[in-house]
């Protein structure tokens, strides 16, 4: 799969290909991805078919303890604590966030709504300085989540 992403400061990056695929890449499309994330949620939910509820709780359940921590990143969106795929912010809400030069991508939970979020940038992630961006985005979807929600009930 060849992609072209931007750096920082908007240079672009040559075509590449995920040369360590598969020890850490998902190559896939929107609607296989989606199915993913139904059925994390599905799971956390306790409504899960693919692993058993015990597997699925060992999925969401931090795995550090306050020692392991010199510095936390207090941000909405940051590493909080680590679960075993999943990243888990101080609220609670938890996701996995990856990215490669020039991409980066994010599928992140909001355990009170029951809703998650999957986006794709075709820019590098920056730390802490990117997490106001990506905050950002997910707030856009949130707004986009709750309009189609209320066209879904129109409709019916």
């Amino acid at each position: 799969m060849y992609q072209n992403g931007y750096g920082r400061k908007k240079t672009t990056y040559p075509f590449y290909t995920c040369v360590t695929y598969p020890d850490r890449s998902i190559i896939t499309s929107i609607n296989d991805m989606s199915k993913y994330i139904c059925e994390l949620m599905k799971g956390y939910m306790g409504n899960g078919t693919i692993l058993s509820k015990n597997s699925y709780k060992e999925i969401f359940t931090p795995q550090l303890k306050a020692e392991n921590f010199i510095d936390r990143d207090t941000s909405e969106f940051g590493d909080y604590n680590i679960g075993i795929i999943m990243s888990f912010g101080p609220t609670g809400n938890f996701g996995h966030f990856s990215g490669d030069p020039g991409l980066f991508s994010v599928i992140y939970f909001d355990k009170e709504k029951k809703t998650s979020k999957y986006y794709i940038t075709n820019t590098d992630a920056d730390g802490k300085k990117s997490g106001k961006y990506h905050g950002q985005i997910v707030k856009l979807l949130d707004e986009y989540t709750e309009k189609l929600d209320k066209l879904s009930k129109v409709e019916k």
